[in-house]
């Protein structure tokens, strides 16, 4: 049935029209009251010294693959594993939805047409479900028609073209004529589902700003707000807001941009920025010596992943936490499994998949990097790693860069000799002319956390020894001593340089890009800002997607195809 070739050509001749670079919508004159178009935000805590303009870059950027997945779901109710269908998308950069970096690759879009042959070829042979989904009998053209017009706005997240219309009720009636009604559905949705329309968010400046700058239309603006804060499109709510213009209000877009705040699809993305923050592609797996470490099972690598995401979603948009108390909050979300590393009892108040909120002893745990998975990623087989944790803190939570091995030092850790603890094993091993001058840095912060093994248990002794958790650390507020791992955190968390990277951090993850040099200096200024006025995690999320470096392109960015 979806091999004939008349079939083929008239999906083609829709998905070519696709192409011919129209801009979708015609776009719509600033009405009064549309200060988007006016400016900067006077209530912006970047100083006007710190106003850099945003880079050139593509009106044209591919979905992600989480996106593409999402925007099924909530498009058709499609649910797609795109690990087992889609080709892998790149993994150059800290985030995966940097925008230069996803491309369509030919094998990507042959998984593309896969994909969108599978859902038409199932719909083609459900009729039931084909009239439910456009709302139509087999007759009445006029119902087709806004059902044309109604799944191609959702999909393309604009209203159509009326030659972008007339071409998909064709090809409907060819499918109906060469099978069925349910077959003139499935074949309108297949070919949206190619289009460019559907695989990229295609953002339309119209609208002059000051400096040179362009300010979205307000369809290109819903979209990147719902791709940026949900990952997925947008709802209803936000479609009308575009529609009618408001959207362009900047009180009207900081209200949205609340209002989603407090949707579930927000949570998955503030757990998704921690995941990826947290390197939690590393907990995959994870072996532990299970003579050391019985408690401990590569089976819980997606509960340790769901610890991060729970714990990062909470922190944020429930309990509303700034930066400082983020990094050191003595609570955690467990399983049954996680709860035995802990040496808790397992929670009694779960959600659906067995996680419960569990408080923490805060003289021992606190924040992201007491957690069981940071901890077991960063550890040997059957050791503890200094070296690994305070590497990862000093790249990481304060974006200091620390130079690589030389290429001839072996990596492996030795085997310590009897009696010997961790720490002592690596005093040794790194105490040479080749390795102090680095070693000097990393070594203080990753022995605060010996008092966790290379499981992620706590633990006083090793090697028959009392654990030596102590150290001095060299921070822009001076130097600091501490004798445990909690005391070396609270530090770190209230210096401007975590703060900073943190921020860095967040801006390159919703801007989907690096920041450029010129943009240097916008971590800084928010994170000194956000210090001074005591505002939390949310409000900087707030601040950066109401920004001058979201909002706007400059003007060669029109060019960028």
């Amino acid at each position: 049935m979806f091999q004939s070739s008349s079939r083929w050509l008239a999906l083609v001749a829709v998905v070519v029209a696709g192409c011919s670079g129209s801009d979708g919508a015609a776009s719509r004159s600033p009405a009064e009251g549309d200060d988007l178009a006016k400016g900067e935000n006077s209530d912006s805590p970047i100083s006007p010294s710190c106003k850099a303009a945003p880079p050139p870059r593509s009106r044209v950027e591919r979905l992600t693959h989480r996106q593409y997945a999402n925007t099924l779901k909530d498009l058709l109710g499609e649910n797609i594993d795109t690990k087992a269908l889609l080709s892998p998308d790149p993994q150059s950069s800290q985030f995966d939805n940097h925008a230069q970096l996803l491309v369509v690759s030919g094998p990507l879009s042959r998984d593309y047409r896969r994909v969108s042959e599978d859902i038409a070829n199932r719909l083609a042979n459900d009729p039931a479900r084909a009239k439910q989904l456009s709302g139509c009998d087999e007759s009445g053209s006029e119902c087709i028609a806004r059902f044309v017009e109604a799944l191609g706005m959702r999909a393309f997240r604009r209203p159509l073209q009326a030659d972008e219309t007339s071409a998909f009720l064709k090809l409907f009636a060819e499918g109906q004529s060469a099978e069925s009604f349910a077959t003139g559905v499935a074949w309108v949705v297949e070919a949206m589902l190619q289009t460019p329309e559907f695989l990229y968010r295609i953002s339309i400046e119209d609208q002059d700003a000051p400096d040179g700058l362009r300010a979205p239309d307000a369809w290109s603006l819903a979209s990147q707000l719902s791709y940026t804060l949900w990952n997925s499109m947008p709802d209803e709510e936000l479609f009308a807001a575009a529609k009618e213009g408001s959207l362009l209000k900047r009180s009207a877009l900081r209200a949205q941009v609340m209002r989603m705040l407090g949707d579930r699809r927000a949570r998955d993305v503030v757990g998704d920025f921690h995941a990826q923050f947290m390197q939690v592609h590393m907990f995959n797996d994870l072996h532990r010596d299970p003579k050391l470490f019985p408690a401990f099972s590569s089976t819980l690598t997606p509960s340790m992943r769901r610890e991060v995401e729970l714990f990062a979603s909470t922190a944020v948009l429930d309990d509303e936490l700034a930066f400082k108390d983020f990094f050191t909050a003595p609570f955690t979300f467990v399983d049954a499994g996680l709860a035995k590393l802990y040496g808790t009892a397992p929670p009694t108040n779960t959600d659906a998949n067995g996680f419960g909120r569990v408080k923490l002893d805060p003289s021992q745990r606190g924040g992201p990097l007491t957690q069981i998975g940071f901890l077991a990623s960063h550890a040997h087989f059957d050791a503890s790693s200094p070296i690994l944790r305070g590497t990862f803190l000093l790249k990481h939570v304060l974006c200091q860069e620390t130079p690589a091995p030389p290429p001839d030092v072996d990596l492996t850790l030795p085997m310590a000799e009897p009696g010997m603890t961790t720490r002592e094993l690596v005093d040794r091993i790194t105490s040479g002319p080749g390795c102090v001058n680095c070693h000097r840095m990393i070594n203080p912060p990753g022995f605060a956390f010996e008092t966790f093994d290379a499981a992620g248990q706590w633990r006083s002794m090793d090697a028959k020894k009392p654990v030596d958790a102590s150290g001095k650390i060299e921070l822009s507020t001076g130097e600091v001593t501490f004798e445990s791992p909690m005391q070396m955190l609270s530090a770190v968390a209230k210096t401007p340089e975590a703060a900073t990277c943190y921020t860095e951090n967040w801006l390159s993850y919703l801007l989907a890009r690096q920041l450029t040099e010129d943009e240097k200096c916008l971590p800084e200024e928010l994170a000194h800002a956000f210090d001074k006025q005591n505002l939390n995690i949310k409000d900087l999320i707030v601040e950066v997607v109401t920004s001058r470096s979201f909002l706007y392109r400059s003007e060669t960015s029109r060019e960028q195809l």
